[in-house]
């Protein structure tokens, strides 16, 4: 199974138009194809115990998307594929940070 199988993300905020939004991907990936191209996929990303919260922001530091990343289990996930197959094509974002885990006030690590 290649990485393209093994992870997916939603993005569920647009900062750009201020709405929520339920964007998901990868979309070349037919494992994910199959369970995420709708509702109930995005219900299985976000109901992951594993799922890491994610923002995309432009190089001035702006917040475009926020959503979250569901790791691969091959190993191969960088994190960076959120801002590499839609923020950055998408939008021109630069930068995508993570959620630190059990932090009661966000922290954010940026990669």
């Amino acid at each position: 199974m290649n990485k393209d199988e093994t992870y997916a993300w939603v993005i569920t905020r647009d900062h750009l138009e201020d709405k929520a939004v339920t964007i998901i991907g990868p979309g070349e990936s037919e494992y994910w194809r199959s369970v995420a191209s709708n509702e109930e996929g995005a219900l299985k990303v976000l109901s992951d115990p594993s799922r890491k919260r994610f923002q995309m922001l432009d190089d001035d530091g702006n917040i475009y998307y926020e959503g979250y990343m569901v790791y691969g289990w091959s190993g191969q996930t960088t994190g960076f594929e959120p801002l590499d197959e839609y923020g950055a094509p998408n939008a021109g974002c630069t930068t995508i940070r993570y959620q630190k885990i059990y932090q009661e006030v966000p922290e954010w690590e940026t990669l």
